[in-house]
């Protein structure tokens, strides 16, 4: 995608904690990965119970390799959830809204790396469902329109509320938001330019 921005700077590819750890988890432990790790067993398992109990092994190591990818694939999510909360919150397990909100959005930057911009979308959309001037949401919101959907206008859209929330040019999030408008408005001219000069191309046909 043509974009120089470094879009994986606020990117941290965790998921988020507390109260919302259900629903995070089953999110994260997609179908996709349990399969993965379902075949990964059952196939050495296979070959081994075959060779012991034929036909009847084969249905056992089914079995085992069913209960068994449950099982990793929970406590790995649980590993991720519990090294999170360490990080974020030195351990504690009660969680305030903006602390949620930001495991949410660290949940839709962990999408965005993945390249899953509907998930990423759908959460981040959450977010400024409770909180819309939440300003690394907008922000982030932005991004995943521009890479996840290449619509510069509408990424535009959300990064000036972000420069207009975020007027001290000092800040961080402000010289990001200007640098991406920038960069965007740019594109969009670009393209403008491209499309006239096609039109040019036609009528001289």
């Amino acid at each position: 995608m043509p974009s120089n921005f470094n879009s994986n700077i606020l990117t941290i590819p965790w998921i988020e904690r507390g109260d919302n750890m259900q629903r995070v988890l089953k999110d994260f432990v997609s179908r996709s990965h349990f399969l993965k790790t379902f075949f990964l067993l059952f196939f050495p398992l296979c070959l081994l119970a075959s060779f012991m109990a034929g036909i009847k092994g084969i249905a056992i190591a089914f079995i085992a390799s069913l209960a068994i990818s449950h099982v990793v694939m929970f406590t790995f999510g649980k590993f991720i959830s519990n090294t999170a909360s360490l990080i974020y919150g030195g351990g504690h397990g009660t969680w305030n809204e903006r602390e949620q909100l930001d495991g949410d959005l660290n949940t839709a930057k962990y999408y965005k790396m993945r390249k899953e911009f509907d998930q990423a979308l759908k959460t981040v959309n959450r977010i400024l469902e409770i909180d819309p001037d939440f300003s690394g949401a907008l922000f982030l919101k932005a991004q995943i329109l521009w890479e996840g959907f290449e619509n510069p206008t509408a990424a535009k859209g959300y990064l000036e509320k972000v420069i207009e929330m975020k007027q001290d040019k000092n800040e961080t999030i402000h010289r990001w938001a200007s640098n991406l408008y920038d960069e965007l408005s740019e594109i969009e001219k670009n393209r403008e330019s491209h499309l006239q000069s096609d039109k040019t191309l036609i009528l001289s046909l």
